[in-house]
Formats: structure tokens, sequence, C-alpha cells
């Protein structure tokens, strides 16, 4: 058990696991300290783990602290708080699964799946409807195929969620409006992507000439079901807004160019996927450079993107 080997997640949990167990005047820590600790993170990767299980976070949470409440107290409180037994053999599972999956920081995500195999925990996971295997599931979904190579990994971490709007989702609850006279253009948009390469087509036009319906009566029509088999994924437009706010913090380098300058910042994989991705600009000097997107790019993949263009950046374009 080495805590250099923790990412700054892991560490936090534990630190404040332990300062759970003395405001409770507990002697030792818990795995429900460590679980509760995960449950007051602010990033919620707990919650957001329980819920694609398919389980209810609020219910887990709630037995989870329900619990916790429930364990003796001393008085007075202990000078010294240690982990018990159960969080030691928890963390020692979890840093096997760590060298197994070849990551070199144990992140919180392991350290859950190894407190899932503790009884107190698998009886909240019990009354939230799920189990042990529904969470390694819904790590795997989070994680995706990235290892965990350095202390800051979990900021990687189901990245499309933060950084980019589902519009097929938004479709299925009918928060899109309806698309009219854009036939021609989606139907265009269709042609392109259903190809098995040079399949990214560019939307180039003025602001509000009707760039954005386009994208959205694509999404409309996945979700009726009205474009080829290869279509029938995702559709995300990445928040540019988002990306660049969180720029700073790396492994996030987007590539912007503004008064020849040009700053430095990375999309990181996990937004490429194999769904689709559209892409927004509304300045023609802001871009993402190309090199940067087909890096990530596999076999399969598609990436649209919308310009806009004043009339004389347009011109010889």
């Amino acid at each position: 058990m080495d805590p250099n080997n923790w990412t700054e997640k892991t560490t936090e949990t534990v630190a404040a696991a332990q300062q759970l167990a003395k405001d409770y005047s507990h002697a030792s820590i818990t795995p429900l300290h460590l679980a509760a600790a995960m449950l007051n993170d602010e990033d919620g990767l707990i919650k957001n783990v329980v819920t694609k299980a398919g389980g209810d976070a609020q219910t887990f949470e709630r037995s989870i602290k329900r619990n916790l409440v429930k364990l003796p107290s001393q008085n007075p409180p202990p000078d010294e708080v240690t982990l018990s037994r159960e969080a030691a053999k928890a963390i020692r599972t979890a840093e096997d699964l760590r060298k197994k999956q070849k990551d070199t920081h144990l992140a919180v995500d392991t350290l859950l799946v190894a407190l899932c195999e503790q009884s107190e925990i698998q009886t909240a996971l019990k009354d939230a409807n799920i189990n042990k295997p529904a969470v390694e599931a819904a790590v795997n979904q989070i994680r995706g195929s990235r290892r965990v190579d350095s202390k800051s990994a979990e900021s990687t971490y189901d990245a499309l969620s933060k950084y980019a709007i589902d519009l097929v989702a938004m479709a299925e609850q009918g928060k899109l409006d309806p698309v009219i006279g854009r036939e021609d253009e989606i139907r265009r948009v269709i042609r392109v992507l259903a190809r098995r390469t040079k399949n990214n087509p560019v939307l180039i036009g003025e602001p509000g000439v009707g760039k954005t319906a386009v994208v959205e009566g694509l999404a409309t029509r996945i979700v009726r079901r009205d474009v080829p088999q290869s279509l029938q994924c995702r559709l995300f437009s990445l928040d540019m807004g988002a990306l660049i706010s969180g720029a700073n913090t790396p492994p996030f380098r987007l590539q912007l160019e503004k008064e020849e300058e040009v700053v430095g910042y990375e999309v990181i994989g996990a937004l490429i996927l194999t769904q689709l991705v559209i892409r927004y600009y509304s300045k023609s000097n802001e871009r993402i450079r190309q090199e940067t997107a087909s890096a990530a790019l596999t076999d399969g993949d598609a990436i649209m993107e919308g310009h806009c263009f004043s009339s004389a950046s347009a011109t010889g374009t």
C-alpha cells in the first residue's frame, strides 16, 4: 500500500474518509467512510457510476449514510484514526486491480470496485437495485479504454457528458424544434456520413443560415430510424465554451489561432470515439487543427464540422 501511487482523487478520498471518522468519533476508517467520502465529492463520480449501472444514486447514498451513523462512537474521541481491517483489505484489492489493469496510479473508480466486495457496500448496492458486475460495467463505460497513468487521470473520465451535448437524447426528449426546408441538406449530410471513406461533411455558411438546424434534423432522423444502419448511433455537439473555459486543465489542449499566436491545448481522444461529433465555431479565427482530430480518429469514426465565415474571409476559400 503506497500512497505515492494513488491519484489525487484517491488521496483526497482517503483523507476525507479519515476526517469523517474523526467527525463521528469513530475508532477507524471503514469501507462506509470511504464510500461516504466518494459521495461527498463534488464531481460525483460514484453517483454517476451508480446511475449508469441502473441504480438509484439517492437510495445508495441514503443507505451508506444511514449505516454510517449506526457505527459505534467513542467518548472521548480517539486521537488517531486508522484504517479498519476491511478498509485496508479493500485498498489492497484495489492495488491488485490496478496492477491487473496496468495502471500506474490507483484511481478512485478502481477503489470503488474493490469496495463492492465488502458486505456494507453490497448492502447499499442491493438497496439501490444493482450489484458489483453492474458497477464494473458502468466504470468501464465511464473510463473507456484509458489507463490511469497520472495523478489527475480521473479528470478525463466521461468527457462527453462534460464537454458535449447529446443531440439524439435531446431529440428523444422532444427538446429540438422541427426542421423545415432543409431536407436536401440533411440527405446530403447523411450520404457523406454513410461513406466508408471521406465521410467528414463540412457545413459552411454565414451565422443564422441553418447549419445547426441541419444537424438537429439529422438527430431527429436518427431517433426516427430514418437513416442507414451505420448511422444508428449517438450524435454529440461539442460545447466549445466549456472546452475553452477548461482548456488550462491538462490534458486538454485546444488549438486556437488568435492574433497570429497559436495557443496549444489538446482535445482528448475521449471526445472523438465511435460516435458522430459535431463541432461549431462562430469566429473565423477560431478552429481546431485537423492534425489533432485525425490523431484521435479510428476506422468508422466520423466528424462533422460547422464553420461560420464573414463575407471577406469566405472570398477565395
